[in-house]
């Protein structure tokens, strides 16, 4: 569920900022992710992100953002107190080992 609201997202705000700004999808790409093959390779399910990472992506992609283009409505993505309780542990066990 998370994966596929954060592919949405993603490339639903890539596509509009490379429209906005009359440019390619491996530009937004690079200027997003660091990698200019990153969103085709997201696009087409054979590279994930973090929820670090996909917070990052939005920053990023909200930093530069022209000012004069609405940003779009994104689905948005909730998360209750147990899954991050979750998470954190397997994050933290990780770490340990």
């Amino acid at each position: 569920m998370f994966a596929e609201i954060c592919r949405k997202n993603i490339l639903a705000l890539a596509e509009a900022y490379a429209e906005a700004v009359d440019t390619g999808l491996p530009t937004v790409s690079m200027r997003a992710y660091g990698n200019g093959t990153f969103l085709r390779e997201f696009a087409a399910r054979r590279r994930s992100i973090s929820v670090d990472a996909y917070g990052n992506m939005l920053v990023k992609i909200h930093n530069i953002w022209p000012d004069n283009v609405p940003w779009p409505d994104l689905e948005p993505i909730y998360f209750t107190r147990e899954n991050v309780v979750k998470r954190r542990h397997v994050l933290e066990r990780k770490r340990k080992r």
